[in-house]
């Protein structure tokens, strides 16, 4: 992994496929905000967590994405990542590690749950800090390229 200063984006290479099954990109799901807030609702109170964020394509309205949510669980720092690993678990989160990524730690979701993809990130961590700018630029950018009502 290599990590540009100048640009603040990480670059990985992939060695084997990240999944063995087909990806579909499907058009935006109407559904998509609320799947997130009832996540977020059942994952929500921690005493540790800042915020939970809807990231990713299923969080940019009108955006054509995979049909599975991506959410940032944001905590204050790394001393907060035992308890938040032990209250996630609790849920039936696996945790999986930071995935090659600093300060971003990902979990496998529970089979009962719908689509997501959960990770942890510190607060004002590049990890999250690019999560946000993307989804951020994505929701203004087709917002006014396409004009696509919110």
């Amino acid at each position: 992994m290599r990590h540009s200063s100048e640009h603040c984006v990480y670059h990985r290479r992939m060695t084997e496929p990240a999944t063995s099954s087909a990806i579909q990109v499907v058009d935006h799901g109407r559904d998509w905000p609320r799947t997130f807030l009832r996540l977020r609702d059942w994952i929500w109170p921690s005493d540790v967590a800042i915020a939970i964020e809807h990231v990713g394509s299923t969080a940019v309205p009108g955006m054509a994405a995979k049909p599975v949510i991506d959410m940032d669980v944001v905590i204050a720092s790394r001393t907060n990542l035992p308890s938040i690993v032990s209250r996630l678990g609790s849920l039936g989160y696996q945790h999986r590690g930071d995935l090659g990524i600093a300060d971003r730690e990902a979990f496998l979701a529970p089979r009962n749950q719908p689509a997501h993809h959960l990770y942890l990130c510190v607060e004002n961590s590049l990890a999250l800090k690019n999560h946000l700018t993307v989804r951020d630029y994505h929701r203004t950018t087709c917002r006014t390229r396409w004009l696509i009502p919110l």
